[in-house]
């Protein structure tokens, strides 16, 4: 906790503040800081809008949280964040963000942004999957190698 609150540059009164017995802070501490961080980073680029958390229904009941989405030049671009070991259920993931792109439109454009341990390298099976169906994944290996912003400007010619 003293590492994070140097880190952080918290004080321990705002740490005290925190209920770690909550949803909401199990919740942060789990990945939900992980949004807000992709957020912060994508909202440095010449975005049109931009929001993070969003919580969408479509016309059969289902709902889906979206966590990062903005619009740049008119193109609607949808963010899901992972952190952690995601080896047993990317294939959900991969799938989930495909769908939500398809339900867009093709005009959507869909990233995957993966923090995983380097110790479980996303495989390039499942790189190619993503890529097929056009998601745009960044995992670890990605991120430790150019910033998010970079990739992005990159990856979206700005």
């Amino acid at each position: 906790m003293k590492d994070l609150k140097n880190y952080c540059g918290i004080t321990q009164e705002e740490l005290d503040q925190f209920d770690f017995r909550s949803k909401e802070t199990i919740d942060f501490f789990t990945g939900g800081w992980f949004e807000y961080y992709v957020f912060d980073q994508i909202k440095t680029l010449p975005v049109d809008d931009i929001s993070c958390n969003i919580k969408i229904e479509n016309d059969r009941g289902v709902s889906n949280e979206l966590d990062v989405v903005f619009i740049i030049n008119n193109d609607l671009h949808i963010i899901e964040c992972k952190t952690g070991e995601v080896k047993d259920y990317i294939e959900d993931v991969i799938y989930k963000s495909g769908q939500l792109r398809q339900n867009f439109g093709l005009s959507a454009k869909s990233h995957l942004v993966i923090l995983n341990p380097p110790s479980r390298e996303i495989s390039q099976a499942k790189k190619q999957r993503a890529n097929s169906i056009g998601i745009n994944l960044i995992d670890y290996k990605s991120l430790k190698q150019k910033d998010l912003c970079e990739i992005f400007r990159e990856k979206l010619k700005l």
